[in-house]
């Protein structure tokens, strides 16, 4: 078994599927790395995409206050999708 599907199955949202389903997920997956700062979520703008993160923390400034995701969190466990586009915005920080 894949560390991607191993990773994947610790997210609640993906946690109930099979086999085959987390496979599929995680085909479509990509890994990549980014510095503390780095903006993965800009308010307004089109989504790309969903990331999981899984080592140091991302911090979502939502308009009720910032919230810090760490591994096994998933920018959609946060509604930051709305209509197509970001309703808040994420920056990467330093591994814990």
């Amino acid at each position: 078994m894949s560390d991607t599907i191993e990773m994947l199955r610790k997210v609640p949202m993906f946690a109930e599927l099979d086999e085959d389903e987390l496979a599929w997920v995680a085909d479509l997956a990509s890994g990549f790395e980014v510095p503390a700062g780095f903006v993965l979520i800009e308010h307004g703008q089109p989504g790309s995409g969903m990331f999981i993160i899984t080592e140091g923390a991302v911090v979502v400034e939502l308009p009720q206050g910032p919230v810090e995701l760490g591994p096994g969190s998933s920018s959609a466990s946060c509604r930051c999708w709305r209509t197509g586009s970001r309703g808040s915005r994420g920056c990467a920080r330093r591994p814990r």
